[in-house]
């Protein structure tokens, strides 16, 4: 080591005796760098700090293999946020979205669009799917985009709203998969000047279903009563919406289908469902949070219009915090001596972690469960005496 370090010397000496034996050499011009290559911006990453988190609940039997968050006021949706991941059937996963408002798009593996929000700036949940619910594919073969796609239950007098929403489209030669529940549907598909492109009535869709433009058309389905069939309307007068609706005869041992398919009656409107002269039974399920009204043997001779009237009996309140990491999805408030646990409180709401809930009840015993979004495990609590106003703290 020491003998190298000598050999440096010296030849650093050698150098510097030389430079200055070459000082009267002109120096060369010096070369101006090329300039480089404009950089390209990445889409950003999520990034922890202020924000919101994105948790994707996939209910369907798709795996989600690309996640889209773009800034809305962007042109293009960006890069896929999963990277090599992918989100499983009955899987969630959660992103950190730093502050502002975002569109975010799912699509299968196939890149096949199962799912888009828009304008999001707030914790958020976005489900693809449900329990029980056929995946519609709708296959555009037609030679301009597809705007507007309707898929409205046959026995509603309306078309709905438009599933893609104000900004989505399906580009002609492309898919797109809705999710429904089973049952019978109208389906339109009109372009961005509202020219019908297809159409379709009394479509039985009970499993995974394909639809183009092209399939043809039939005539509408009536939409009155057939027959002998009489109109029974349910007005709906109370400030809950309702959700579910069975009208059951009498003398039947279920409640049989919810008349509403995927209907809501609003509250302070009406909805009409045609029935054969007879007694019936009705049950209403409220889309979130109040108990149900059941009323028996109603005589339905003719047509007539039957008012929901919430029970007006003394109530109590049941507040629910979540303060766990999940999201909850469902939440069951049933009296101790039932059978079964009952219809959704939450409807169509989730209680975000963090946020509470409130569900009117009559005073008395109750079970209840709480179900976290996309897991398989539920909390339980039993025998709670709901007599007073109450409140039921959920942590991790």
């Amino acid at each position: 080591m020491k003998k190298q370090w000598l050999w440096l010397v010296v030849m650093t000496l050698l150098v510097a005796t030389l430079g200055c034996l070459g000082s009267g050499t002109e120096t060369p011009a010096t070369v101006e760098p090329t300039d480089a290559p404009p950089t390209r911006e990445a889409t950003p990453l999520p990034t922890t700090g202020d924000g919101f988190t994105l948790t994707v609940d996939n209910r369907s039997h798709y795996d989600v293999c690309y996640v889209y968050i773009s800034a809305s006021d962007s042109d293009s949706w960006g890069e896929d946020w999963l990277d090599a991941d992918i989100i499983s059937s009955d899987s969630t996963y959660t992103f950190d979205v730093p502050a502002g408002e975002y569109d975010i798009m799912l699509t299968d593996c196939a890149d096949t669009t199962l799912a888009t929000e828009w304008d999001v700036s707030q914790n958020y949940t976005l489900r693809v799917g449900g329990a029980n619910q056929a995946a519609v594919t709708v296959y555009n073969d037609a030679d301009t985009s597809i705007c507007y796609m309707l898929i409205s239950p046959s026995s509603q007098s309306t078309w709905g709203d438009d599933m893609l929403g104000a900004k989505e489209v399906v580009s002609s030669g492309r898919d797109r998969i809705f999710f429904v529940s089973p049952g019978t549907y109208d389906i339109k598909a009109m372009d961005c000047e509202e020219n019908t492109l297809g159409e379709q009535y009394e479509v039985e869709i009970q499993q995974d279903f394909s639809w183009s433009p092209s399939a043809g058309s039939s005539d509408p389905a009536p939409t009155g009563p057939t027959g002998n069939q009489i109109t029974f309307t349910v007005d709906n007068p109370t400030d809950d919406d309702v959700c579910w609706l069975y009208v059951s005869p009498a003398d039947s041992g279920n409640w049989g289908d919810d008349q509403l398919e995927s209907s809501i009656i609003w509250a302070g409107e009406t909805y009409d469902v045609y029935l054969d002269p007879g007694t019936y039974d009705i049950k209403v399920e409220f889309c979130g949070g109040v108990d149900p009204v059941e009323t028996y043997a109603v005589s339905i001779a003719s047509d007539m219009t039957w008012a929901v009237a919430e029970d007006t009996g003394p109530k109590t309140t049941l507040t629910v915090i979540n303060e766990s990491s999940e999201d909850i999805c469902f939440l069951y408030v049933s009296l101790s001596t039932a059978s079964d646990w009952g219809s959704d409180r939450l409807g169509l709401d989730i209680l975000d972690a963090g946020e509470s809930y409130t569900v009117r009840v009559t005073p008395g015993t109750y079970d209840l469960k709480a179900e976290f979004c996309g897991a398989t495990d539920a909390l339980e609590e039993s025998n709670v005496d709901l007599s007073i106003d109450t409140t039921w703290t959920i942590n991790d």
